[in-house]
């Protein structure tokens, strides 16, 4: 007991921290999916993805490809890779879509294109890209009881 006390201790500081040093990247991260999703959005949620897949991408990058002077000892073109399959895994666990490579790629040039959108001030409901994506969460909403990868929730 005394154990799980002081784990979810742990767990909570992580979090606080964590959430604190990168709130700007967090914030930056929510507004596309505000801008597609509104008031749908599941933003408490939403952000334990933002941080879970930075966690998947730190950790995963720095046991593949190693760090040296606080960058990864990878090419673009690796880091793309392992950023793309770490996304196709999070996809499945959470959402049940298997995208093929094509799909996937395509669902990224319509992220490009909301952020696009949302610079240029176009407004969500007249955005095809906004709408393509939302049709995505209608086709693979959410599974109620996937596990996370971090036990740093609760």
């Amino acid at each position: 007991m005394k154990a799980e006390q002081e784990r979810r201790r742990e767990a909570a500081e992580f979090r606080a921290e964590y959430i604190e040093q990168r709130k700007d990247h967090i914030e930056a991260s929510l507004a596309p999916y505000r801008y597609v999703l509104g008031v749908d959005l599941d933003e408490e949620e939403t952000t334990k993805d933002i941080i879970e897949l930075d966690l998947l991408y730190h950790t995963r990058a720095t046991e593949r490809f190693g760090v040296e002077e606080n960058r990864y000892k990878a090419t673009p073109e690796q880091l793309n890779d392992l950023n793309m399959a770490i996304l196709r895994q999070f996809d499945s666990r959470f959402f049940g879509n298997y995208p093929t490579v094509e799909q996937f790629n395509k669902e990224q040039e319509q992220w490009r294109q909301v952020r696009a959108d949302m610079e240029a001030g176009v407004d969500s409901a007249n955005s095809e890209a906004a709408e393509y994506i939302r049709q995505l969460f209608r086709r693979y909403p959410r599974k109620q009881d996937a596990k996370r990868f971090y036990d740093i929730w609760e």
